[in-house]
């Protein structure tokens, strides 16, 4: 299991994502952070990483409900020979990380946007439609415009 992980999934956790990388048959935690820009920032071009991304939806009656995103991160550094590892790594991060609501495969930080990320929650969500998305540290993407 991860550190990081088992932190972020505490609603207490001042930490809103943790980074893992393939270590054989297991997976190491390589960095924790808040919020998405600084996510975006920590993974390296030049590694095959994996992260957990905790978002809260919270709605006009003031339910706030955790939503888990796992970011498939192949740097665009990585040789072509080493990409192969990442296939491998998907089955120790599918059973390590268990509770996750949507998926996103990247190798470019920019992919990976408030709006991009708060569209495909909001198209998973149930009956009750969340007024916005905290991604941490300040930064929330507003759903009202899809709500209606």
């Amino acid at each position: 299991m991860s550190a990081g992980y088992d932190n972020i999934v505490k609603d207490s956790s001042t930490d809103n994502w943790v980074i893992v990388a393939p270590n054989g048959e297991s997976l190491r935690d390589v960095a924790t952070g808040n919020g998405l820009s600084a996510l975006q920032a920590a993974l390296d071009p030049t590694q095959i990483q994996f992260a957990v991304l905790k978002i809260f939806a919270n709605d006009d009656s003031g339910s706030r409900r955790a939503k888990f995103v796992l970011v498939n991160w192949v740097g665009s550094k990585v040789p072509p020979m080493k990409r192969m590892t990442a296939i491998q790594a998907k089955s120790t991060v599918a059973a390590t990380f268990n509770n996750i609501t949507i998926f996103k495969d990247i190798n470019n930080p920019s992919e990976l946007t408030l709006e991009d990320i708060a569209k495909d929650l909001f198209g998973c969500g149930g009956a009750h439609k969340p007024s916005e998305y905290d991604f941490g540290n300040g930064e929330v993407f507003s759903c009202e415009a899809w709500r209606n």
